[in-house]
């Protein structure tokens, strides 16, 4: 059984914009929130992973009118068999609405340097990863 963990939304004309996180467990603790100068965020704690969801704005948005874009930073804290799954998906769209090449999407990747033990989910966009932590304002942490 799935369980919504995290769920957030964003209104657009071409529809509403959900992006969601479920699990096979159904506990998620909240941590805390931190705000950056150019985003804020909210850390959870489920029973096998701290989850970190960012968001933000993008940072070109000369021909965009608004944005959300959130990054998830998923770490593994025990032993705990935990299945995670997110979702983007765009829902309510009007009914004369024809889709066409003005559609941008974002999409989720993971990597680690090919370390299987280790893998960091992140959102592939068309800034480095450092080039957005910069601007969003969050600190490395070592």
């Amino acid at each position: 059984m799935k369980t919504q963990l995290l769920s957030r939304t964003f209104e657009t004309p071409l529809g509403v914009v959900l992006c969601e996180l479920t699990s096979n467990k159904e506990v998620v603790d909240f941590i805390c929130k931190n705000n950056y100068e150019n985003g804020w965020s909210e850390i959870y704690e489920s029973s096998g992973h701290r989850i970190e969801l960012i968001e933000f704005k993008s940072i070109r948005n000369a021909f965009v009118t608004d944005s959300k874009c959130w990054i998830f930073r998923i770490e593994k804290t025990n032993s705990a068999i935990e299945t995670l799954e997110i979702k983007c998906t765009l829902t309510d769209p009007p009914n004369d609405i024809i889709f066409g090449e003005q559609i941008y999407i974002q999409y989720l990747s993971a990597y680690d340097n090919c370390n299987d033990d280790n893998v960091n989910p992140w959102l592939a966009v068309e800034e480095y990863k450092g080039t957005l932590e910069k601007w969003i304002g969050i600190k490395l942490v070592l």
